[in-house]
């Protein structure tokens, strides 16, 4: 055996050997980017009718609609913002601007989601029945909401948002709503 050759055959070892324990470090079989879905940016507009203070009895639903947006990711997690105007219906009102995170799974054409959401409102309410004469009160204060639904999708870029719940605090001066909210309406995906 030649000298050359053996210093040849040292060094083509030594080569595989750091290649075996590096070589996936240093290269990647792979040719291109990492392919990664899109987040779903989306807009919605819903029909939305609320119990204002469901501990009172005598106070009549609100109507009036919602509307916001969200950005969700393809795993589990989002954030969605949105607002509401409910004034038809009673004296009563409620207008909202709320943001917080969204959790939402798809499941074929079916999307279940739920949001935790804090923001301000607006509340007019009416006093307790024991107050005379009855006045309105209107104040503006703290708001969380706890909500959930169900989007079906129709096509890529629409969805029908065939329901929704929320049970939200409003924390008003002088009292604290707790208003009932059952919504219904279409969302549009922009990407």
């Amino acid at each position: 055996m030649n000298r050359n050759s053996f210093f040849r055959k040292q060094f083509v070892l030594q080569f595989i050997t750091v290649l075996t324990l590096f070589g996936p470090h240093i290269a990647s079989a792979q040719v291109g980017p990492a392919a990664r879905l899109a987040p779903d940016i989306s807009i919605f507009a819903t029909a939305t009718g609320a119990k204002p203070n469901f501990r009172y009895l005598y106070d009549r639903a609100v109507y009036g609609f919602s509307a916001g947006g969200f950005w969700q990711t393809r795993r589990l997690v989002g954030v969605e913002v949105r607002g509401s105007i409910l004034k038809w219906g009673s004296d009563q009102h409620e207008e909202s601007a709320l943001g917080g995170p969204r959790f939402a799974r798809r499941f074929g054409r079916f999307t279940p989601y739920g949001c935790g959401l804090v923001g301000g409102g607006n509340a007019w309410s009416r006093n307790l029945a024991d107050k005379q004469p009855p006045f309105i009160i209107e104040a503006i204060g703290l708001q969380w909401s706890i909500l959930g639904g169900v989007d079906v999708r129709l096509t890529h870029h629409i969805r029908i948002r065939a329901g929704e719940l929320a049970y939200s605090k409003i924390y008003l001066s002088n009292r604290t709503l707790s208003a009932l909210n059952a919504s219904a309406g279409l969302v549009y995906r922009i990407n």
